[in-house]
């Protein structure tokens, strides 16, 4: 699996050692999720009337190729269970989709997801896109730095005196992201307390300035997330009174300016719903790009 994997996302603007190194943590941790107790407990097997152990992730053989799939549950919700493509050696077949369905078959889950380079067209539906950006070769290490170009926008380390301004500030951001898009109220939610306060420890969390006025925030975390090392977009919200000023992808601008890393390739990345339209707007107006996508896939798609 891992050869294939190390094939497929090769593309990335990540080091190759460092993508495989990536790509081996991941699979070994979805390998240990075929036999984790501790996995499956998770899942909501008594709600369900199945056993706990039918939720540990398993390996399928179809002509040649390995298939690694596991449970999932779309935002939680027991009646929405989706099968995740975790990993495989090959390409999906209709074969192998077919019997994947099959030994799913009591799940009742009538979609599986699967993870694609976005200049990958094909059949599905969209679930989350993947937007990134290189840094730099020289990072700025100014935290106050203001460049001409962000147009007096400058971002300030929020310290754990602003923890409070920052938790109002992402709960009125978020009211009103509902507001204007209820379809993802149940799909987002802002970072809670506890772990934006280890944020603002590690001095990850950016008021975002504009003079001498806070308009908001954003918070990232230099991390492994599934076999993807980079720095990874946790937070990006505006104030709503000041929205529509291209704040936001001017401050996401300057973050990459000012990320340090060593002189192996990092990227600044994070995924958004694909229904989130600011967001994307503001990830690609900022300089990110699509990379992956995280797609849906029925019977009738894969055919």
């Amino acid at each position: 699996m891992l050869d294939y994997l190390y094939k497929s996302f090769r593309f990335l603007p990540i080091a190759p050692d460092v993508l495989k190194s990536g790509l081996e943590t991941y699979l070994s941790e979805q390998r240990d999720w075929c036999e984790s107790a501790d996995f499956s407990a998770l899942f909501p097997f008594k709600e369900l009337g199945l056993p706990q152990d039918f939720f540990l992730q398993k390996v399928m053989h179809c002509d040649g190729v390995d298939y690694l799939t596991g449970p999932r549950f779309l935002n939680m919700n027991i009646e929405a269970p989706y099968i995740e493509l975790a990993a495989s050696s090959g390409p999906l077949t209709p074969k192998a989709a077919e019997q994947i369905f099959k030994l799913w078959e009591p799940l009742q889950a009538k979609r599986i997801r699967v993870l694609r380079p976005a200049k990958e067209k094909g059949k599905g539906i969209g679930d989350q896109g993947f937007y990134a950006c290189s840094l730099p070769a020289k990072a700025v290490q100014d935290n106050n730095v203001d460049d001409a170009s962000t147009t007096q926008v400058v971002l300030k380390t929020a310290l754990m005196s602003d923890l409070q301004w920052c938790l109002n500030t992402l709960d009125v951001s978020y009211q009103e992201a509902y507001r204007r898009m209820p379809q993802l109220k149940d799909r987002l939610s802002p970072t809670d307390k506890d772990y934006l306060q280890e944020l603002i420890e590690m001095d990850s969390v950016m008021i975002i300035m504009q003079g001498q006025t806070k308009v908001g925030l954003m918070a990232y975390e230099e991390s492994l997330r599934g076999f993807i090392h980079a720095y990874w977009m946790i937070e990006k919200v505006i104030l709503p009174e000041y929205q529509g000023q291209h704040l936001s992808s001017k401050a996401q601008m300057l973050l990459c300016q000012q990320l340090t890393h060593d002189t192996e390739d990092r990227v600044l990345i994070g995924h958004i719903d694909n229904d989130n339209i600011p967001s994307i707007k503001t990830a690609e107006q900022g300089g990110r790009e699509r990379i992956l996508d995280y797609v849906f896939l029925s019977r009738e798609d894969v055919v």
